[in-house]
């Protein structure tokens, strides 16, 4: 079965550096029409299942943003972009696709976005829960100001090893835009909203608070993109064939900043 269920990975991982494996993320947010959610569902998770099959499909993912039940975000993730490409234009995917295209079922049009993995690491509790319905993501995007990268990578690394350690804490995962190096998407996945306290936003533990210091000290978001964060859940998800090996490979390919 392609359904997330359960990872028996490994939990470490080192600092990343530009000799880190590619790993291609798409990133999409759309808003189901209203009165549209109880047909769209089904097909969702239908589309989910035949994305899975194809060559090079990591994980699958879609997220709802809590409070607005019909926006959500889905999170394609893929070995390579040749490999997303290649599945978009399959005859499989095409016919997948095409009960969304006649019924109607969105708001508006979609806003897609692409990324690169740039860190990854498993926490406490996972990764056998890594997409387990109903589990709380905390998604922040931003940007870092200018002439500010190298400060905020080596900052981004401590802090993502120290939530590592947080009780509740499911994985962090970082992603960096394909078109602008400055810009980010921090997404970190709790077992649940309670959990998720853990964060700097609320009241972290002293570690949490002095890893997070850094990035005020050196302003390393000052005249970048205006940070905006996002309360989700995890509302599906699937398994690629390449599957969780290739978080795995993506961890190990990791080397300090």
């Amino acid at each position: 079965s392609h359904r997330l269920s359960r990872l028996s990975r490994p939990r470490s991982r080192s600092s990343a550096s530009t000799g880190k494996r590619a790993v291609y993320v798409q990133h999409v947010e759309f808003e189901v029409a209203a009165g549209k959610l109880a047909e769209w569902a089904p097909y969702v998770r239908n589309y989910l299942a035949v994305q899975a099959r194809q060559p090079g499909g990591v994980s699958f993912r879609v997220l709802r943003l809590l409070n607005e039940s019909n926006r959500f975000i889905s999170l394609r993730t893929w070995l390579t972009q040749e490999d997303a490409l290649r599945a978009r234009e399959s005859a499989e995917v095409q016919l997948a696709g095409k009960p969304a295209r006649d019924g109607g079922f969105y708001a508006g049009p979609a806003r897609w976005t692409e990324h690169r993995l740039w860190d990854m690491v498993w926490g406490l509790a996972g990764p056998t829960t890594f997409a387990t319905a109903g589990r709380y993501v905390h998604h922040v995007s931003g940007g870092v100001g200018p002439g500010k990268l190298d400060a905020w990578q080596a900052y981004s690394r401590t802090f993502v090893a120290v939530m590592a350690r947080q009780p509740g804490l499911v994985s962090h995962e970082t992603l960096r835009s394909t078109t602008d190096a400055n810009r980010f998407i921090a997404m970190r996945t709790h077992v649940s909203e309670a959990a998720a306290q853990v964060g700097p936003e609320f009241e972290p533990a002293a570690e949490v608070k002095l890893a997070a210091k850094p990035a005020r000290s050196m302003n390393v978001y000052e005249g970048g993109e205006p940070t905006v964060s996002w309360a989700c859940e995890v509302y599906d998800g699937v398994w690629g064939v390449a599957g969780p090996q290739a978080y795995d490979a993506f961890m190990r390919s990791l080397e300090p900043v």
